[in-house]
């Protein structure tokens, strides 16, 4: 996606909070996702009219996970977006990458052994 698409300065307050990291999110979505990217294409729709969509009606607070589920649902109706958040109680260490973690699909199988396995010569 052409970053120059949401290279914009809304005239709305809370709109010009949620720009700037609402337009990342966005990218990042369109490298996941190709058909998000021609969905935003083929809107019509401004970047501004996004972000006019996003903070209407939204008082004095609103979560950034609500903002990119907004945002997404603009210009994809029918799209949902899944958060996945983690706690290090170590911190970071000055590492760069994120820590890996196992989900339950990642673990080994246990070993299975049975005595007659064992004695069967």
């Amino acid at each position: 996606m052409d970053k120059k698409y949401f290279d914009v300065k809304p005239k709305n307050r809370h709109a010009s909070v949620i720009a700037k990291p609402t337009a990342d999110a966005l990218m990042e979505f369109c490298r996941q996702e190709p058909e998000f990217e021609q969905a935003i294409i083929q809107s019509g729709e401004s970047f501004t009219d996004c972000l006019n969509a996003i903070t209407k009606g939204i008082g004095s607070a609103i979560s950034d996970l609500e903002v990119y589920s907004r945002a997404v649902k603009f210009y994809f109706p029918v799209a949902s977006v899944k958060f996945h958040m983690t706690i290090d109680l170590c911190g970071d260490n000055g590492a760069v990458d994120p820590p890996i973690t196992m989900t339950k699909q990642d673990k080994p199988e246990p070993m299975n052994l049975s005595l007659d396995s064992l004695l069967d010569f």
